[in-house]
């Protein structure tokens, strides 16, 4: 058999191209810009060049060295060549200044900043020599992402922040203002507060994460007055005299999304009427939690209040969880009942049901294909499926156990999730311990989450400690954040002695307790030697 080998170059430009778009378009630039001429050509092509995404390029854990090497590789020999065709810029906070200077940017109008802190940004920002300000005017797309625990501690600063935006980026037409940690709020104020404040009137996509219905409404009063598409994830939705004012803004919507995973009960007196007022919209999303209802909000219910108010609406996305319904029969109708008006209407979606002995009943129904990053779980009655979209998992049930096929379920469904919060106060019932398995059994016995980098346990019960931390019942490759009661720590590994939780806690660079110990027990940082 004869043997031939061709050379990249003798392919034509097409097929290049064709080969190159199968790649990372960070990876196409940095391998190939500055080296041969003719491959240096076809990776300065626009395909490769329009967006750039310094951040994927440096990725957690990845060593110092290593990190100025690309950075200064980008800085020095990619960024000059490329610089007349980006669009998109992605950054974290300590490239800024300096990928900025880099090169003149003249077709750049969307910037992406993440990983930032806010004592940074606000020096970023309060700068007016910064090289930052030179872009500001050409800037219409706006991403500004923060990871900083210190959101308590800054809420001064981080109001500073929002407000000098729109003082920087006079003609942002989209922005999106919030904190990379699911759970976290940024604490906004309402721009009705600060009537000295311009902002932008050309505005017509808004981004946010925010402590109260209030804050969420101040910001449709009128002054955003080409709102199209607003996108609101709400701490708390409590009671409110915001909707007895004018909201000027409701009617120019065209997309509305709503989020809040913190039970409300205001779901008929203060969402129901919001949206009834909003009569143009093409796409509503709703993730709710709602409590202390009568009944169920089921697929009828939501059809009378969302869809048979709407003519215009052809994108109807839902996540409705119904709980603490009260109930006098164990007995709850099948979903086929709770959902024949969705059927009827054309939606694809699932739903379960679940009744405890308290004599409550919970309901989860949601839209499909699944699309949204985030889910909550109350109950251990969850069917499954696939949400490959979700990255973010919040489970819980107050009165039946979680077991091991319920995580196994959850791994299942769940391939691609990188953040998991578990609480359950109760003992699982079914035990087991590595000596009763032979290999074989082994080996399916375990459940691995391949991408979950963080899990919080705070409060469970230490049986879900043993579940996740054991590595013959669980794998997790990447687990590098645990938050956790640092007493369940102690009793589920007996005093870090326990070799079966060695494996996984080797691993683990970020412990979070709810009350830091006075004195750590001396085989600690033994066993969390990545501390």
């Amino acid at each position: 058999m004869n043997y031939r080998s061709t050379s990249i170059l003798t392919l034509s430009d097409e097929i290049l191209l064709y080969i190159l778009n199968k790649l990372d378009n960070m990876d196409v630039l940095y391998s190939l810009i500055g080296t041969n001429r003719r491959l240096h050509r076809v990776a300065s092509d626009i395909t490769f060049t329009r967006s750039l995404d310094l951040i994927k390029m440096l990725p957690n854990g990845i060593n110092g060295d290593k990190t100025n090497l690309i950075f200064n590789r980008f800085c020095l020999d990619v960024i000059p060549f490329v610089q007349h065709h980006i669009e998109c810029l992605t950054l974290d906070q300590f490239f800024i200044d300096r990928v900025l200077h880099t090169g003149n940017y003249p077709q750049l109008h969307q910037l992406v900043l993440r990983n930032l802190r806010f004592d940074m940004m606000s020096d970023i920002l309060f700068d007016k020599s910064a090289t930052f300000y030179s872009l500001s005017d050409q800037i219409s797309h706006l991403i500004i992402m923060f990871n900083d625990d210190s959101t308590g501690n800054n809420k001064e600063l981080c109001q500073k922040i929002f407000f000098n935006i729109f003082q920087i980026f006079t003609n942002l037409s989209s922005l999106h203002f919030g904190s990379q940690t699911y759970c976290q709020y940024l604490p906004i104020p309402p721009i009705g507060l600060q009537s000295t404040v311009c902002y932008s009137s050309s505005i017509t996509n808004l981004n946010i994460k925010v402590l109260t219905f209030d804050i969420c409404l101040h910001f449709l009063d009128g002054r955003l007055s080409q709102l199209h598409t607003y996108v609101v994830h709400v701490q708390r939705i409590q009671k409110t005299s915001m909707l007895n004012r004018n909201m000027k803004s409701v009617s120019n919507l065209r997309s509305f999304s709503l989020t809040s995973f913190f039970r409300t009960t205001e779901y008929d007196d203060l969402i129901v009427p919001l949206i009834g007022q909003m009569f143009h919209l093409t796409k509503l999303t709703l993730a709710l939690v709602i409590f202390y209802r009568r009944s169920f909000v089921d697929g009828k219910k939501l059809i009378h209040d969302i869809p048979n108010q709407m003519l215009h609406l052809n994108t109807f996305i839902f996540n409705i969880i119904t709980e603490g319904v009260t109930l006098f029969d164990e007995f709850i109708p099948s979903s086929e009942v709770f959902c024949r008006a969705l059927v009827e209407r054309g939606y694809d979606f699932a739903c379960y049901t679940y009744y405890n002995p308290l004599s409550r009943g919970l309901c989860h129904i949601y839209s499909l294909p699944f699309t949204m990053d985030c889910m909550h779980i109350h109950s251990h009655r969850f069917p499954g499926g696939m949400f490959r979209t979700v990255r973010y998992l919040n489970v819980r049930d107050f009165v039946y156990p979680f077991e091991h096929e319920f995580f196994l379920r959850i791994s299942q469904s769940f391939p691609l999730l990188n953040q998991m919060t578990v609480f359950n106060p109760n003992s699982q019932k079914k035990k087991t311990v590595a000596k009763e398995w032979n290999d074989d059994e082994q080996l399916s016995f375990v459940i691995e989450f391949s991408h979950l980098v963080k899990l919080s346990l705070g409060g469970s019960n230490v049986d879900y400690v043993k579940q996740f931390i054991f590595d013959y019942r669980t794998c997790l490759p990447f687990l590098y954040t645990l938050s956790i009661d640092y007493g369940l720590l102690v009793m589920a590994t007996e005093d870090f002695t326990n070799d079966a939780a060695r494996g996984t806690c080797t691993n683990i660079k970020k412990l979070i307790f709810n009350w830091t110990p006075m004195i750590y027990s001396k085989n600690f940082f033994h066993y969390f030697p990545s501390l």
